[in-house]
């Protein structure tokens, strides 16, 4: 029994000659440029960070903690001087109330915030001043939901916005294993700077991002393929 040739065999003349010709330059450059994009896509990929965040709201508390005075009656507050710095003792202002004049004491040194000014009237409970301790450290408190505590990491960094586009890093400094709730877990947060230029922020909340990873788009997909196992 013979043998069958498996080779194929090209009959056509046709057929040969396009099989031999030379590709065009239009073919040869699409080509390259397909190559080129392919390549630049990989660069892009090594270098360009994928991050995966979680947003938070960060309550901004300073150690010792900042002194909150409330005028204790409705009046007119008077002042001799607004001081920028104040010292247990020292006099802030007086309240003029349809009876009665209050005065005002600090009951810390510190750097006190007017919330009021010379001669304006204030309701009773109003917010009168805020008085921030020296040498005072701002850390902050945020609430991490239980399905993401987990996932959150001591030493993660993370990004909080002051307003304006002015912005502090932090990293996680403390998860409590405890909770109060059903619901979330409290996560201490140390500040890049132990005081912030910004005193306003202070006892204020603001928006956040918790950074759980920044890698490299190509890590992240070898990763979730499972390459790098």
């Amino acid at each position: 029994m013979e043998k069958k040739d498996k080779s194929i065999e090209l009959r056509s003349e046709k057929v040969r000659n396009i099989i031999g010709q030379v590709p065009s330059a239009l073919v040869r450059s699409g080509t390259l440029i397909i190559c080129i994009v392919l390549v630049i896509l990989f660069v892009i990929s090594i270098f360009v960070p994928y991050r995966e965040t979680i947003s938070v709201q960060v309550d901004i508390k300073t150690y010792p903690e900042a002194h909150f005075i409330h005028s204790s009656e409705a009046g007119f507050f008077l002042s001799d001087s607004i001081l920028a710095t104040i010292h247990t003792g020292s006099t802030i202002g007086y309240i003029i109330g349809k009876s009665s004049t209050k005065k005002i004491i600090s009951p810390i040194t510190g750097d006190i915030l007017m919330n009021t000014n010379n001669q304006a009237y204030i309701d009773k409970g109003g917010l009168l001043c805020m008085i921030i301790p020296k040498n005072h450290i701002c850390y902050g408190i945020t609430e991490i939901a239980i399905e993401d505590y987990d996932k959150v990491k001591q030493g993660n960094r993370i990004i909080m916005t002051l307003g304006k586009g002015s912005t502090i890093n932090g990293v996680i400094e403390k998860r409590y294993p405890l909770s109060d709730n059903q619901y979330s877990h409290k996560v201490k947060i140390k500040f890049e700077k132990d005081t912030l230029e910004d005193k306003l922020a202070i006892s204020t909340i603001k928006n956040a991002k918790i950074i759980l990873n920044d890698v490299s788009i190509l890590k992240k997909f070898v990763s979730s393929v499972g390459m790098n196992k």
